[in-house]
């Protein structure tokens, strides 16, 4: 493996632009290299930033023939860490945020290193948005593969609903433009798959939404009243969906017990489902008012901010739970303030409309809750990490229809069993025509090929 590495190292100075590489010895290479989550401490042989596709054809090619790993990386956000990798090399997108709006078409052209917030600027300017993510810093492309729930889920669907089309470098170096019909079974996978993008994605073009009034807030409850507040919520979700409002409600331990967010977004002009969710909860709505998108799509990202370790395990469900008492027990039970439980509420009806050619296998989902944990010291990994899985596992016994994979850590073993066997024989069946040497299966794909699912 060293010998490979060295004569890996050696051709790629021989062979692409010296401003395109980044070797280990260089002073940049400590601060890119790193991934977003600090649990996943890797070193890469080399960073290669580029979206020349002769570059990347040469580079694909010193790496087939040397017989080293690869990982891609568009903003890196992932939890499970799959955006870096020892020892390979690492194709870094990050520079490229480059975001365009065409008039005629409609459609927003996306370089695959563009986080949120260049997404959403960009297109307010033409009034335009695309229904995406919580936190202004995450990456689109990773975003997108793996479905996309945002402030916009409960009324406008998920990130991959909007996708057109996708441009995508293969292993072999052939250039193919994806979309509903040129390759449209590897379109319904980028379509919120969350096995990855079979390939190097290097534009991905989307249809828009006109930008319509946000009305955006926080109401806070403390620990008494927590648990009936959620109850009420559930229950008058359960009796009629929301359609124009996304809510998020969030559970913190704090030095008084447990104190809850209810985190709401409405989308239009019409406030009749926040006037009805008002006289159900109470509480005080004062700071419940009308937004610019980019602000509320931002309005979280301290509570994201690296450098962190980071545990997540989402769970997903067709049905209300029957109690709130048991998000609050957990709750009670967190190592530290930066553990939460958040409570994502779903508009099925919205979701299955918009199902066309997509493999996002959780729109059957009403309520997804994600137990999350962030800390600084490695020695404190066990203690995190044991909070999240028992929190998970005490969920589940509620049943479950599956996990979210932009959620979900390298090792979820209910991730697979979320999708049907027709799905996963899908991925199995493009991985062999597209990716036939799995140089692209770094993700939760890699574990179809590790036997971890039945009867596939």
């Amino acid at each position: 493996m060293q010998e490979n590495i060295i004569k890996a190292q050696r051709r790629l100075r021989d062979e692409i632009d010296p401003n395109n590489l980044i070797f280990p010895e260089e002073g940049e290479y400590e601060n890119i290299r790193l991934a977003y989550n600090r649990m996943h401490d890797r070193r890469p042989m080399a960073i290669i930033q580029t979206l020349d596709v002769e570059t990347l054809r040469a580079v694909l090619k010193i790496r087939r023939e040397l017989g080293l790993n690869l990982a891609v990386r568009g903003r890196g956000h992932h939890i499970g860490g799959f955006s870096t990798i020892d020892n390979g090399i690492l194709i870094d997108f990050s520079p490229f945020r480059g975001v365009k709006y065409n008039w005629a078409s409609d459609l927003a052209i996306i370089q695959p290193g563009a986080c949120l917030q260049d997404i959403d600027r960009q297109l307010e300017v033409h009034k335009r948005c695309i229904p995406a993510g919580t936190v202004s810093d995450t990456g689109i492309t990773g975003l997108t593969l793996g479905g996309g729930i945002g402030w916009l889920v409960g009324s406008a669907g998920l990130t991959c609903d909007y996708l057109h089309s996708v441009r995508i470098l293969l292993e072999d170096g052939e250039l193919i433009e994806v979309n509903d019909k040129s390759h449209p079974e590897l379109m319904s996978v980028c379509r919120g798959g969350g096995m990855g993008g079979f390939g190097l994605i290097l534009e991905l073009r989307f249809h828009t939404l006109p930008l319509k009034k946000i009305t955006a807030g926080s109401i806070f409850f403390s620990q008494k009243d927590c648990v009936n507040v959620l109850n009420k919520l559930s229950k008058s979700h359960s009796k009629k969906q929301y359609s124009t409002v996304s809510m998020a409600p969030v559970l913190r331990k704090i030095y008084t017990g447990v104190e809850l967010s209810v985190d709401l977004c409405s989308f239009g002009d019409d406030l009749s489902e926040l006037n009805r969710l008002q006289s159900i909860i109470g509480g005080d709505w004062s700071n419940v008012k009308e937004v610019a998108y980019t602000d509320w799509q931002s309005n979280f990202d301290s509570d994201f901010l690296p450098p962190m370790r980071g545990y997540w395990k989402s769970v997903h469900f067709g049905s209300i739970l029957p109690n709130s008492l048991v998000l609050k027990e957990i709750c009670d039970k967190a190592p530290s303030s930066r553990c939460a439980v958040m409570i994502e509420f779903y508009n099925q009806r919205i979701l299955q409309s918009k199902a066309i050619n997509s493999c996002y296998p959780l729109r059957s989902s009403i309520v997804g809750v994600l137990v999350s944990a962030r800390w600084e010291e490695l020695s404190h990994d066990n203690l995190f990490i044991s909070w999240v899985k028992q929190s998970a596992n005490k969920l589940a016994i509620y049943g479950t229809v599956g996990e979210y994979s932009n959620y979900s850590s390298a090792n979820e073993t209910h991730l697979i069993k979320g999708y049907s066997i027709d799905k996963i024989k899908r991925f199995y069946e493009l991985g062999q025509r597209y990716d036939p040497q799995q140089v692209f299966a770094h993700g939760h794909r890699s574990r179809i090929y590790r036997g971890e699912c039945l009867n596939c």
